[in-house]
């Protein structure tokens, strides 16, 4: 944590003179710019629902992953041509919330002082992102599909076998890769309204991912001592919600005209959970499922 807590600092402090020089009005749209305020957004959510959960030793971890992220975007973004006027102080806003994260955290050990902070972080970066239209739901979206299937099927190759220390490793970094595009979506869909919803609507949606939530963090316990058929278990129950979660929001979207031939490839099948011939009391256990979601057209 010193490290990372001496990393932000250096970068607060040789920072370039503020000025209005390179206010050129480029797009923050850049492929690769929106790549690296993709993975801040992970990984600044991840270290909210740490310091959310009230737990020191994962919030510092987690933390640090932020702060590596961060560096990384800081470094090369910060003196990014665009006619934002706020680009800059709210870039060294989310820098101060950082480094201030960490001295609450250690060698402060003061959690709830932590949280307030990564909050503002998160606060910052997302209004950023939402003034400058870096929302790219759709992106998200289908990112989080791709991540769906990812953990699927490797859920699917275990077939209800003991988890091997590989097996392990495999599905962390698979469900890690889910839960971070996970997280950039619903911050997309809750925080940004990018849907629309009415108050209703939105104050609904918000609950069921407070539970979709609480069924991730269950799955993530389960990793700590691999048990393949609670893991399956678990992991189903998660996967239904959110899948049906996701259907309801592209219902709610304009969907471009498609030929017959592409919605007759939406129709394709994936892998099932590895059980065969039971679906844990599903009513459309024996059914061959549909893909977990058609994919996105632009």
């Amino acid at each position: 944590m010193r490290n990372a807590s001496l990393l932000i600092a250096t970068l607060f402090v040789s920072t370039m003179a503020w000025g209005q020089l390179g206010l050129e009005g480029q797009s923050a749209k850049d492929p690769e710019l929106v790549r690296a305020l993709d993975a801040a957004s992970a990984a600044f959510l991840n270290a909210q629902r740490e310091a959310a959960n009230g737990r020191m030793a994962p919030f510092r971890e987690a933390l640090n992953r932020a702060n590596e992220r961060w560096a990384e975007c800081y470094g090369k973004y910060r003196e990014w041509p665009t006619s934002d006027t706020a680009w800059r102080s709210n870039f060294d806003a989310i820098n101060n919330a950082l480094l201030n994260a960490v001295n609450q955290a250690s060698p402060g050990n003061n959690l709830p002082a932590a949280k307030v902070q990564i909050d503002s972080a998160v606060s910052t970066l997302s209004s950023l992102r939402s003034r400058n239209g870096v929302l790219d739901l759709m992106g998200s979206m289908d990112n989080l599909n791709t991540a769906l299937e990812g953990l699927q099927t490797t859920i699917a190759g275990f077939k209800g076998r003991p988890l091997t220390p590989a097996d392990v490793t495999a599905l962390s970094a698979s469900f890690g890769a889910f839960r971070d595009n996970y997280a950039v979506f619903t911050q997309a869909a809750l925080d940004a309204n990018a849907f629309g919803l009415g108050d209703g609507e939105l104050e609904s949606l918000r609950k069921l991912i407070v539970v979709q939530n609480v069924g991730i963090d269950t799955v993530f316990s389960v990793l700590s001592n691999p048990d393949s058929p609670q893991l399956v278990t678990q992991w189903q129950s998660v996967r239904d919600q959110i899948i049906a979660m996701l259907t309801d929001l592209r219902a709610k979207t304009p969907a471009p005209a498609v030929t017959e031939e592409a919605q007759a490839a939406d129709l394709q099948s994936v892998p099932d959970n590895g059980q065969p011939g039971k679906d844990n009391g599903s009513p459309d256990a024996g059914r061959e499922r549909p893909r977990l979601l058609p994919r996105l057209r632009r």
